[in-house]
C-alpha cells in the first residue's frame, strides 16, 4: 500500500533511561504513589507502560533522561516501600526513535512496519509508545544510527516533502526546557 506524503520525519533522542517496577499490588492510588513524588522532584517522565497481570500485580515501566535517573530511582524505591515481591530496576544507555506525522492518523500499519523494519535491522524494541501522530520505540543507544537509517529507507516514500509541509499550526518550541532536552536530536528527510 503506497502512502506518499503521510510522515514528516524520523526523530531520535539519545538521552534515555528506563525504570521498571514489577510486582506492584494493584490499587487505585498505586500509580499516583509513584508519579506524584517524581513530579514534586521535577523529574520529567515520558514513555509510560503499565499493565495488570492475571494475579493482580502491576508491571510498570517509564523513561526519563539519563541525568535524572539518580534522582528518580530512590524516589521510586521509597514510593513502593517494603511491599513484598516488588522489584525496582533501572537501565541506562537507551534512546528513542520515532516516526512522526499527522498522516498516520486513522491509517493502520505504521507500527507494524516500524517493528518489522527494526527487527530486520536486529534492533531490539524495549518499550513502545504511540499517539495519533507518532510511534516511538525505546532501543539500545548503540543501535540508533542503524535504526534511523533503516527507518528512513523503509519509509522514504511516506515522507511529506519539506516544501509541502504546513508549519503554520506548529506549536512554538519552549525555550525553558531542562538542559537534558537540548540533547534531543532530530533527523528529517
Amino acid at each position: 500500500m503506497e502512502r506518499i506524503g503521510t510522515l514528516s520525519g524520523v526523530t531520535h533522542d539519545l538521552d534515555v533511561a528506563r525504570v521498571t517496577v514489577t510486582g506492584l499490588p494493584a490499587g487505585p492510588a498505586t500509580l499516583a504513589r509513584i508519579f506524584t513524588p517524581l513530579a514534586e522532584a521535577e523529574v520529567s517522565v515520558d514513555v509510560i507502560a503499565e499493565s495488570t497481570g492475571p494475579g493482580g500485580a502491576i508491571e510498570l515501566g517509564f523513561t526519563l533522561s539519563e541525568g535524572e535517573l539518580a534522582t528518580a530511582l530512590p524516589i521510586v524505591e521509597r514510593a513502593v516501600g517494603a511491599a513484598g515481591g516488588v522489584r525496582v530496576a533501572a537501565q541506562a544507555g537507551l534512546a528513542k526513535v520515532s516516526l512522526v506525522g499527522t498522516g498516520m492518523l486513522n491509517r493502520p500499519g505504521y507500527a507494524a512496519r516500524l517493528f518489522a523494519t527494526l527487527a530486520d535491522a536486529g534492533v531490539a524494541c524495549l518499550m513502545v509508545s504511540t499517539s495519533e501522530i507518532s510511534v516511538t520505540c525505546v532501543i539500545p543507544r548503540e543501535q540508533v544510527a542503524a535504526a534511523v537509517a533503516r527507518l528512513h529507507d523503509a519509509f522514504a516514500r511516506d515522507f511529506v516533502p519539506v516544501a509541502e509541509r504546513d508549519t503554520s499550526a506548529r506549536p512554538q518550541r519552549r525555550q525553558d526546557h531542562k538542559e537534558h532536552k537540548e540533547h534531543k536530536e532530530e533527523s528529517r528527510v
